[in-house]
């Protein structure tokens, strides 16, 4: 585990200022960053907060600060995450061209990785509440040192386990609005727990022999194919009647529900198309899986803007 924080490869290249945005992982920055917004949305067309207007400009600002306050908390984990993988992202051909392998210095990756996440937990401290600048160091712990420093190399439980921080950017959104946590801000985490395995053990399908020879410990190397759908199948299964369980919220209605059964419908289905479908390219099933994994994520989340509001 240690090898991952010493020097590193020599800087061959100079470095440019899109290499400090790439190593921030935007589309994970982005992803999370909408998962805490719609939870956001929820949250104030849901419960609302006593003393905040979200109609003014309290409530823009309010949410504009949660935005920007968790995108910085991410990017924060992201850079670490580079940076202690350094080692083995050169071993794939996937992250072996990343700019914390070819031309960043160790040392400022680190440092840059620490005061991304000092900034973002100082904005969420200050100017949106305590509870969510927990959530978000918490966020930072499972991610960098439970997932990053010891599970990915150590068991291919980490898939789960890395589900954990994954799971905590709506908790944010949700108690930047409500100041705590409740049954509302549980719900928003069981769901994006269960949507990760399914997601990631797709990408570690079509990746399987670089994550092997990387010695990163995936389900897909360590048990096979036939396992890795199988557990696919299963979390995909709890995924769709947690999701539903939402439509429950006095916010949302009768086209949430409807749009996540259809959602929901065709996942599973596909899924099972793995397990007993006998596709005859494993690989274009796993890339179909990841796919709709993010179409599900992505309409999940913009039927909950449309519906609250509504």
């Amino acid at each position: 585990m240690g090898s991952g924080a010493g020097t590193g490869p020599p800087v061959t290249e100079p470095l440019h200022w899109r290499d400090f945005i790439t190593v921030t992982k935007t589309g994970i920055v982005k992803s999370n960053v909408l998962s805490a917004a719609a939870a956001f949305w929820l949250a104030v067309q849901t419960v609302g907060r006593s003393g905040t207007d979200f109609s003014g400009l309290s409530g823009f600002l309010l949410f504009l600060y949660t935005c920007v306050g968790t995108a910085l908390i991410i990017a924060s984990g992201c850079v670490l995450n580079n940076y202690l993988d350094r080692d083995l992202d050169k071993k794939m051909e996937r992250t072996k061209h990343r700019p914390s392998v070819q031309r960043f210095d160790s040392r400022l990756l680190l440092g840059y990785g620490i005061v991304l996440g000092i900034a973002g937990t100082l904005l969420l401290v200050t100017l949106v509440n305590l509870i969510t600048a927990v959530l978000g160091l918490l966020g930072i712990f499972f991610y960098v040192i439970v997932y990053t420093l010891w599970m990915k190399r150590t068991t291919s439980l980490n898939t789960v386990v890395g589900g954990l921080s994954g799971a905590i950017p709506p908790m944010m959104g949700w108690c930047a609005v409500t100041g705590g946590l409740d049954a509302g801000a549980g719900l928003l985490f069981v769901i994006m727990f269960l949507w990760q395995p399914p997601h990631f053990l797709a990408l570690a399908m079509l990746r399987s022999e670089e994550y092997r020879v990387a010695g990163f410990k995936m389900l897909t190397s360590e048990s096979g194919a036939k396992e890795t759908k199988w557990q696919m199948l299963l979390w995909t299964t709890a995924l769709v009647p947690a999701s539903l369980l939402l439509y429950l919220l006095p916010s949302l209605g009768d086209l949430y529900l409807t749009v996540m059964t259809i959602l929901g419908g065709f996942y599973v289905a596909y899924a099972l198309q793995g397990v007993y479908g006998n596709a005859p390219n494993e690989k274009q099933w796993a890339g179909k899986m990841f796919g709709y994994s993010l179409i599900y994520l992505v309409v999940m989340y913009a039927v909950i803007f449309v519906d609250a509001a509504l």
